[in-house]
């Protein structure tokens, strides 16, 4: 369990830094990206492959089962490959970016889940912006894991950029950059 929350955490990171080099970007959406970032370590997103819905024998049948019954309203998600065979489907419902990750054999790992403030729970909006009252949150990052969920929330004010990582109510700073 603690080795899945270190390669969530992991993951995170790599998730986490595509806002910050998209928005400085032109005012590009964060949220419009249909990138696909899979997974922990996974860097070599060149080396992902996707498959569409006629690819359906490749995905792993157990993997599809599941996400069919995980996600009965979902149409026509993307799928991925990733480079350790882990197969993602990727999904926008609303506003909020959806990635479903199933080992090589099918078994479910880990949702990810990619969103505005708006979007985040209100207890969780309520812990942070008691704290950092004076930060913007910029995207919200919600790992679904076994053990609960874990909030990976990026926020700045004028002079900082931080990033904090809440499990099980508990909220710890994991970034924290001056700004030039």
């Amino acid at each position: 369990m603690k080795a899945l929350i270190k390669a969530v955490v992991a993951a995170s990171f790599v998730l986490t830094a595509l806002p910050f080099v998209t928005m400085a970007q032109a005012g590009k959406d964060v949220f419009a990206l249909n990138t696909p970032l899979i997974n922990a370590g996974d860097l070599s997103v060149s080396e992902t492959k996707a498959y569409n819905a006629g690819d359906a024998s490749a995905i792993n049948q157990k993997a599809l089962k599941d996400f069919s019954k995980s996600f009965k309203n979902v149409v026509n998600p993307s799928w991925y490959k990733d480079v350790r065979g882990n197969y993602i489907a990727n999904f926008l419902e609303g506003s909020i970016d959806t990635k479903a990750v199933y080992d090589s054999k099918g078994r479910w790992l880990y949702n990810l889940l990619t969103y505005a403030e708006d979007k985040l729970p209100f207890e969780i909006r309520d812990l942070v912006k008691r704290t950092y009252y004076d930060f913007d949150i910029l995207v919200c990052h919600e790992y679904t894991i076994e053990g609960g969920p874990v909030y990976i929330i990026k926020m700045q004010d004028e002079k900082n950029l931080r990033t904090v990582k809440i499990v099980a109510g508990e909220m710890i700073v994991t970034e924290d950059y001056k700004r030039g």
